[in-house]
């Protein structure tokens, strides 16, 4: 099942035998039944543009991750937060949240291996908000990972009403909609009308792990336009996606919204210049707890230019320095050298 069919626009493409198509028109898929619920997943776009959507949550950014069940497992972390640490460095702007199930004490339940911590923390981010949740591990219609890190009842419960994120779920059928007897997680999620997702970036069927780390790398990079402040549709930075993408795996990957939405990524900055009166590029003194301090700079437009008659509210976030933490290895999981998995798990800012 894939709607890669109504972009294939060449004479000789459709029947989808291979790889070797490409994509011309970038496709979104509104998953409604009936008009009321039409109207409502339009009302969640026009608020998505409101200006109670305003906010610091703009620029925030959460990666969350499976556990290592496997050696195979333990990539997925890497991936992921690799990912993180490289739209960081392409992108400043970007405060990046991660949240490694591994990193956190695993539970057993009646119900089997659970995350409680992990789990709270990541539904505390969607609460608070921030424009792309990036989840990446295994999945099925009911729930991501066997663990239940994030589970249907969920979805319907959130709250985050003019906070809505961009979901990205690139595992196995988390979104599958084509079944009416079974509504899975990633519906729910796009229907929620007091919270949940504006989009989503999912899939409908199994997803190899080579085909997923390649398309969520590249849809990082053609979404938030690397080396670019010409930011793409995410239905079309997701056909530039699959256009790079050769597996026809591929193709099982959705969006899920109105394809004519860009992510909500914030155009002026605002550039630090100098504290306490001394320029930043000289060196100043360490700060402590509870000291004064000074800080001075400017609001400039996406090419750096000094946005003179800006007036607006100024939200100051000051982060302590990075730390560098050691998964738990929960369930005896090591890299190939034999050591615990390392990972960064401050939250990142410039």
């Amino acid at each position: 099942m894939s709607d890669d069919f109504y972009g294939l626009m060449d004479d000789t493409e459709g029947p989808m035998l291979s790889g070797a198509d490409g994509i011309d028109i970038a496709v979104g898929r509104m998953l409604v039944s009936s008009v009321q619920q039409a109207n409502e997943m339009v009302d969640k776009v026009v608020e998505y543009h409101d200006e109670k959507s305003y906010g610091r949550w703009r620029n925030n950014y959460v990666i969350y991750s499976d556990d290592a069940d496997d050696s195979t497992d333990a990539t997925l972390q890497f991936g992921l937060d690799d990912l993180a640490n490289t739209l960081v460095a392409q992108k400043p702007f970007v405060n990046v949240k991660k949240i490694h199930t591994d990193a956190y004490i695993q539970q057993v339940a009646a119900g089997g291996e659970r995350y409680p911590d992990a789990k709270a923390d990541f539904l505390d981010n969607i609460e608070l908000g921030a424009l792309v949740f990036n989840y990446f591990g295994h999945g099925n219609e009911e729930s991501l990972a066997r663990e239940r890190l994030f589970e249907k009842i969920d979805a319907q419960n959130l709250t985050n009403r003019y906070r809505y994120p961009l979901f990205i779920t690139i595992t196995c059928e988390f979104t599958r909609f084509d079944d009416p007897n079974r509504f899975s997680g990633g519906e729910y999620m796009y229907w929620n009308t007091s919270g949940g997702a504006i989009s989503l970036i999912a899939t409908t069927r199994q997803i190899g792990v080579t085909t997923g780390f390649t398309m969520n790398n590249i849809f990082s990079e053609e979404m938030y336009a690397f080396g670019s402040t010409n930011y793409p549709t995410i239905a079309e930075a997701l056909r530039l996606t699959k256009l790079r993408a050769s597996s026809d795996n591929r193709r099982v990957v959705f969006y899920i919204g109105d394809p004519a939405l860009k992510l909500a990524i914030p155009k002026p900055k605002v550039i630090l210049t100098k504290v306490n009166d001394v320029d930043v590029s000289l060196p100043n003194d360490v700060f402590n707890a509870l000291s004064l301090m000074k800080i001075s700079g400017e609001v400039v437009d996406e090419f750096d230019n000094i946005i003179s008659d800006y007036n607006g509210d100024l939200a100051v976030q000051i982060f302590d320095k990075d730390i560098s933490r050691s998964t738990l290895g929960n369930n005896g999981i090591t890299n190939s050298s034999g050591s615990l998995i390392i990972m960064n798990l401050s939250l990142i800012h410039i």
